[in-house]
């Protein structure tokens, strides 16, 4: 007991005592350079995983724009096998001095990858690696580096043996959230008693472990802005994966919200999300670049989402848009960009509804964040109507990517891409099919019914990929030939039909959350892959 009140006390004096100092920002502004486009950029890029999500995505946004983002070709990780920092570490140093910006995911980097991430030993092993990425970023002065952190999921990994007590330990860190904010001696007391008898449930080392894993990524944190602060990196952007409104990672989110706020970081931001922030740091550095920002007029399906806290957001979803518009905003910008209009759909409702905004806005990008079509299982009939009535044709972008702050924030990045663009390129084109394939189709249709049949955690069989990977080619191509879609050409808006089908789906991380296509022209054999690794 009593080891556990000081070890519960030194935790209170880690969120609040390890902020860095406040550093001289005068002029610091003044190092970056601004040019005018996008296009012809060599963007560095150290994913925060080898997902698709944070590897084929962005390098498809950064085609849109005419940029080539540049991924390790090898050392990356896969699911249960880290990554191999001295294959990451030799192609930063190789080739930044040749990049125009400089994208690292400290998960990656640091950890082995998101999922090494939710471990207290990745953490407390590879520290040293945060002081050589320092060194590598100092010899380059001026780079426009931006880095990407995660705060872990407020679930213990599911790789530990902690992960048993899985529903004990997120209780515990909430209680702990709820103790350090107590509005009276009573009632902390009366919130020990239960964190005693949580205790008693689980073993000491798990939890001494799960809450070891915050202390040790907010070292992390206050490290990198410090980074931020000093001029070594442009930008900081922090995301809360899998995050509520009520556990530990909201101690160490208004801890850093605390430091942002005090000291008056302008290039540091948390959020929540982390499949969508580095495409959403994407189209802010072609933002900054341009020197342009932008307006986004919100339609809400149902009023009352503003103010609910939706899953894994950790926040009201209208504080969750708004966070994610903000940061795509550069710092004083030169113009503003006319309106785009976004519609978030969260029930089932009539179409007559979307198809009436959709007429009101024409002439104006559009796009739809379908939060009803997650892979939480909840309904596709709303989807299905608009598949059915091609309100496809009415809308520039769709998401329905598998939390609703990561289907924003997919939507977001893809219409800051294409806005100034006269001309939408294949690019464009192999997103939105992307998009429908995978975030309608995929992930609300098909992933529930493999992961009943087959093992979603544990590797799959070489005949089962197989079996699932041709299951979806096909089935996708025949929703494709369904399809049409609103471009781009010359400045003049038209509908045409995609140019391509899938010549392969397969499994990336031999498990069923996660796919990867590679595309076909209609017309030739010849396979262009969506993946920036060789096929």
């Amino acid at each position: 007991m009593k080891r556990t009140l000081l070890w519960l006390f030194a935790a209170c004096l880690l969120f609040t005592a390890c902020a860095p100092s406040p550093a001289n920002k005068t002029g610091m502004k003044s190092m970056w350079v601004y040019t005018h486009s996008l296009h012809g950029k060599r963007v560095l890029l150290i994913p925060l995983d080898s997902r698709p999500v944070n590897t084929d995505y962005v390098a498809l946004l950064g085609q849109m724009a005419g940029a080539r983002v540049i991924l390790p070709p090898s050392g990356l990780d896969h699911f249960q096998k880290a990554a191999d920092y001295s294959k990451l570490k030799a192609f930063l140093v190789k080739n930044i001095a040749s990049c125009d910006a400089v994208f690292i995911g400290i998960p990656e980097w640091l950890n082995g990858g998101i999922v090494q991430g939710r471990l207290i030993n990745t953490y407390t092993a590879n520290m040293y690696r945060l002081e050589e990425l320092k060194n590598i970023l100092l010899k380059h002065p001026g780079k426009n580096v931006y880095i990407l952190n995660i705060i872990p999921r407020e679930m213990p990994a599911y790789l530990s043996k902690a992960a048993k007590y899985n529903s004990e330990l997120v209780i515990y860190g909430r209680r702990y959230n709820q103790l350090l904010n107590a509005p009276s001696t009573e009632e902390a007391d009366r919130i020990r008693n239960i964190m005693r008898d949580i205790e008693k449930l689980i073993p000491a080392r798990y939890v001494k472990d799960y809450m070891g894993l915050f202390q040790q990524n907010l070292r992390v944190q206050y490290e990198l802005i410090n980074w931020a602060e000093t001029g070594v990196v442009r930008e900081l952007l922090i995301g809360l994966d899998d995050t509520s409104s009520m556990g530990i990672p909201k101690v160490s989110e208004k801890a850093i919200e605390s430091l942002i706020s005090e000291n008056q970081l302008s290039n540091v931001r948390i959020m929540s999300g982390a499949d969508d922030l580095t495409a959403l740091l994407l189209a802010r550095y072609k933002n900054e670049i341009n020197h342009t920002g932008s307006r986004y007029v919100v339609t809400f399906s149902h009023e009352l989402e503003k103010g609910r806290v939706r899953a894994y957001d950790g926040k009201p979803l209208e504080n969750v848009i708004h966070d994610k518009i903000q940061l795509l905003q550069p710092d004083n910008p030169a113009s503003i960009s006319p309106p785009m209009h976004i519609y978030v759909h969260s029930y089932d409702e009539s179409m007559d509804k979307v198809e009436r905004w959709a007429n009101e806005n024409q002439g104006s990008i559009k796009g739809v964040a379908d939060l009803s079509a997650t892979a939480n299982g909840n309904t596709t009939t709303w989807t299905e109507n608009f598949l059915r009535q091609k309100l496809f044709t009415k809308v520039e972008s769709y998401s329905g990517w598998n939390t609703s702050g990561n289907a924003l924030g997919l939507l977001l990045a893809h219409m800051e891409m294409i806005r100034d663009q006269p001309t939408w390129n294949d690019a464009y084109q192999k997103w939105m099919l992307t998009r429908y394939v995978e975030d309608y189709y995929f992930n609300n249709i098909k992933r529930g019914e493999y992961a009943a049949k087959y093992s979603s955690i544990g590797r799959l069989t070489a005949g089962q990929e197989k079996q699932i990977g041709d299951d979806i080619t096909q089935k996708s191509n025949l929703l494709i030939d369904l399809l049409t879609f609103a471009t781009m050409r010359g400045g003049k808006r038209i509908v045409v039909k995609p140019r391509y089908r899938i010549a392969k789906a397969e499994l990336p991380w031999d498990r069923v959350f996660e796919i990867r296509y590679h595309f076909v022209l209609r017309k030739t054999s010849r396979a262009m892959p969506l993946s920036p690794f060789p096929s």
